[in-house]
């Protein structure tokens, strides 16, 4: 019995073991979990959380570049002799997280090193995301705070070792994390926001011409300040082939103007050209070739969109203008054009029925009356 004892105890205590030692060496591949860390954290994995909104299916999220920045907030505990303040304490260098086109959706890293250092103490940085202008994506405002805790790998050893944990709240004047508030962290998270716009043709009347190609033009804006273009998406319709809306297109007449870009598409009836991955904030006006001459009036409708999206009317063929902004994963545009003339409904096409059998009534009568008068002259 005491051997069969000695034996689960022995398990036991290589199980406990085994456990810490998986703890510890997790610990050492990036944000600290463990107070007794067995070896240095040279480099740590900042993520970025980047996701998509709106139009997901069609999301093209542009390439970009996030740069994190570390700067010294707060160092404790360190010994006297070493004079270490806020001030000469070890820079962390800036951190770029760079995101492919299309990577919203997903996370991505970057890998920041930590500096040397040579004393032992609690060092703090405040973490904070430099905000972009990229249209359709909302940046991280939020501010963090990085703890590097600097230990002796043993008593009276003169090796150091860096452990360490990124926080939500700033540390007590003491340097230990708050109190309250304070939960730990990977990194920041982003969105990009993107929406479409579907415009289609409809043709009306007894006149109107369900072949004919029907021209109309819409003007994509973004208000904006920027010198550089803002707007790095593209956005991609089809029009009898597929085709897209480069950044380059994109110009701007004046500092104080925003940026623009004009698309002319064609349609004929039930035909529809929609503009996909438009970020959110872009803004368009649609008009339509004047068409009067021909004899046709037109209209535009929203269906099911926001309220910002509307339609200005009026008698004139121009003044009957959609505007609208991206805002939401879709938007959707109906342009109807009617050409209608009043069916001639005079005696001929009323009566030529009656006309008609009036006529083969009579025929027949005559036949038979000349039937008759020839069968009478054979007697």
């Amino acid at each position: 019995m005491k051997k069969t004892f000695k034996r689960i105890s022995a398990l036991l205590f290589a199980v406990i073991i085994a456990a810490a030692m998986t703890v510890t060496s997790l610990a050492a591949t990036g944000y600290n979990t463990s107070a007794n860390p067995t070896e240095d954290t040279t480099s740590f994995t900042l993520t970025k959380h980047y996701n998509a909104a709106g139009d997901t299916a069609n999301e093209s999220s542009p390439a970009e570049d996030f740069v994190v920045t570390f700067t010294p907030y707060q160092v404790n505990n360190t010994p006297a002799s070493a004079a270490i303040t806020t001030a000469n304490m070890p820079s962390i260098a800036n951190a770029t997280i760079s995101a492919a086109v299309g990577a919203a959706g997903g996370d991505v890293t970057a890998e920041v090193t930590l500096p040397a250092y040579t004393a032992v103490g609690d060092y703090w940085y405040k973490v904070a995301e430099t905000a972009g202008t990229t249209a359709g994506v909302t940046y991280d405002d939020a501010e963090y705070y990085l703890h590097v805790q600097v230990i002796r790998d043993a008593d009276a050893s003169t090796t150091l070792l860096r452990l360490v944990t990124l926080h939500t709240a700033a540390p007590d004047a003491d340097g230990t994390p708050a109190d309250s508030g304070d939960t730990k962290n990977d990194g920041f998270t982003n969105t990009y926001s993107n929406g479409s716009l579907s415009v289609t043709k409809k043709v009306t009347g007894n006149m109107g011409d369900i072949d004919k190609v029907y021209t109309a033009t819409v003007v994509f804006t973004y208000a904006s300040d920027e010198a550089v273009n803002p707007v790095k998406s593209v956005i991609s319709y089809t029009d009898g082939e597929a085709k897209t809306v480069a950044p380059s297109a994109w110009t701007k007449s004046a500092a104080d103007e925003p940026w623009t870009t004009t698309v002319t598409i064609e349609l004929s009836h039930d035909e529809t050209v929609t503009f996909t991955n438009i970020p959110y904030g872009v803004a368009y006006t649609v008009t339509e070739q004047d068409y009067t001459d021909e004899g046709y009036t037109h209209t535009m409708a929203f269906t099911g969109n926001e309220a910002s999206d509307t339609v200005a009317t009026g008698t004139a063929w121009a003044d009957v203008v959609a505007t609208g902004t991206v805002e939401d994963a879709a938007d959707s545009l109906t342009i109807t054009n009617d050409k209608s003339t009043a069916i001639d409904v005079g005696v001929i096409v009323e009566n030529a029925p009656f006309v008609a059998a009036f006529i083969i009534a009579a025929s027949a009568i005559v036949a038979v009356i000349v039937s008759r008068r020839r069968k009478a002259s054979d007697r």
